[in-house]
């Protein structure tokens, strides 16, 4: 794991450039620190302190930008020495989001007056080394933290890059270069579908475009994208047909049949579509047929869903309503249903959405409840809240009428759209169809707002959805 900070000078509320040999030989002259080939200075201590310090590559510097690989006290000690010596300013942008911590160190007040007045950082003086270790300790600890639990505690480096290399093969060597470094500046503190989206949609779409991502009800954006995806790529010959319906297609959105005969046509050339979930945006780039199960695996091990659009949409078998017999869950059977509120979380499986809930719609209508579909998340505080509040005893008059058929928006994605549900927010409920899809009637967590009582919230579902 890695951990930057920066060593800045400033004077006149300027930054104070310094000559970079004077502070190379600040740097040599400390017994645990070496020069190694790729252009750093390696500080290594007998107490397992690890850092890099690197210097801008000009005559002239005013920082030094250190990443910590292993914090210990004398690590520290020869920080606070640089900067008494140097008169320097630390500044600590990594560590902790807690807006009290501060983030810039300074020996006195008198080098803050000389910050420039855009610095408006949480300001800390220290008056030793200890004092700064302790703020050290702290911003480390936070970002071990971060890192192991959005991050992962394998290289999440690796597996960006690799699938950056996969997504860019088809420009040169020297655009690659430049786009990947404006990713590996972002990789810490942003997802990688924003830091993708923000690095390609910067590129000249006229010249080359790589990355798709439109809103799931723009189809005209679709068209122009995929053609300037397909021009980048070296298919010039002929474009996709955005408008042709396909037979057992499963969605009836207009902008994912785009999608679908996008990727259909690149079938053609062994290239696939691969599609990435999100709510209301489709994400997307093309891929060799061969490097599509490799793609998908870096996606899995960076935590995001994709998959190969013309797998997902089309049914490789017509399936025979009729002769399904589904196994319900515990929570349907007899004993289950008497119960005041009937909560069924359901996860994905290779079972069609669409046929599942119409088998527990007609099993629960025959109990004398009514089914709503519930598409929530874990993450979603008031989700949750609100799950809880449904069971409260002011809400049981109301919700003993109702089996609640909760979808987690994680779990389930762009499979959704097989019961015509594409869901902007959560929590939103619906009615169920005949059919399973999801009915006309529908409801989000809008309605009633923040921290609003049990009984206000089973009143906008019992006026929504016709309970007693």
């Amino acid at each position: 794991m890695s951990f930057n900070i920066y060593l800045f000078a400033f004077k006149d509320n300027k930054l104070d450039f310094r000559v970079r040999e004077e502070i190379i030989l600040q740097l040599k002259n400390n017994e645990n620190i070496s020069f190694s080939e790729n252009g750093y200075f390696e500080y290594s201590s007998k107490d397992h302190g690890k850092a890099e310090f690197s210097l801008e590559n000009s005559a002239m510097v005013s920082s030094i930008d250190v990443t910590i690989r292993s914090l210990s006290h004398a690590l520290v000690e020869y920080l606070f020495e640089l900067l008494k010596c140097c008169n320097l300013s630390l500044f600590d942008n990594q560590g902790t989001n807690n807006v009290e911590h501060p983030t810039l160190f300074a020996l006195s007040e008198d080098c803050f007056s000389h910050l420039p007045y855009d610095f408006t950082s949480n300001r800390c003086v220290i008056k030793n080394s200890d004092d700064l270790y302790h703020y050290l300790a702290i911003s480390f600890d936070e970002w071990s933290k971060y890192r192991d639990q959005v991050i992962g505690k394998k290289s999440l480096n690796d597996d960006v890059r690799f699938l950056f290399d996969i997504i860019t093969a088809a420009v040169s060597l020297q655009l690659r270069e430049s786009l990947w470094n404006q990713v590996n500046k972002k990789i810490a503190k942003n997802t990688v579908e924003d830091i993708f989206h923000d690095v390609f949609s910067s590129m000249d779409n006229k010249k080359e475009w790589l990355w798709l991502q439109v809103d799931v009800r723009d189809y005209e954006e679709v068209q122009w994208q995929a053609v300037a995806i397909a021009k980048t790529i070296g298919l010039l010959d002929e474009c996709p047909d955005f408008t042709k319906e396909q037979e057992n297609q499963v969605s009836d959105s207009k902008t994912l049949n785009a999608l679908l005969n996008f990727d259909l046509w690149l079938s053609k050339f062994k290239k696939s579509f691969i599609l990435l979930d999100s709510a209301d945006t489709y994400f997307g780039f093309v891929v060799l047929d061969d490097e599509v199960e490799h793609t998908l695996k870096l996606l899995q091990n960076i935590g995001i869903n994709g998959q190969v659009i013309r797998q997902f949409i089309l049914k490789k078998e017509i399936v025979d309503k009729e002769n399904i017999n589904l196994e319900l869950p515990s929570e349907l059977n007899e004993k289950s249903l008497s119960n005041d509120l009937v909560i069924l979380k359901i996860s994905p499986n290779n079972k069609n959405i669409k046929i599942r809930l119409a088998q527990y719609r007609k099993t629960v209508l025959a109990a004398g409840k009514i089914p709503l579909i519930c598409i929530s998340a874990s993450w979603c505080e008031p989700c949750q809240e609100m799950l809880i509040a449904l069971g409260h005893e002011d809400a049981k008059s109301v919700m003993k009428q109702v089996v609640l058929i909760v979808l987690d928006i994680d779990d389930w994605g762009i499979y959704l759209y097989d019961i015509n549900v594409a869901p902007t927010c959560v929590p939103v409920f619906f009615d169920i169809a005949k059919n399973g899809s999801a009915g006309q009637l529908s409801v989000d967590g809008a309605a009633w707002g923040d921290d609003s009582l049990p009984s206000e919230i089973v009143d906008v579902l019992k006026n929504t959805f016709k309970l007693k």
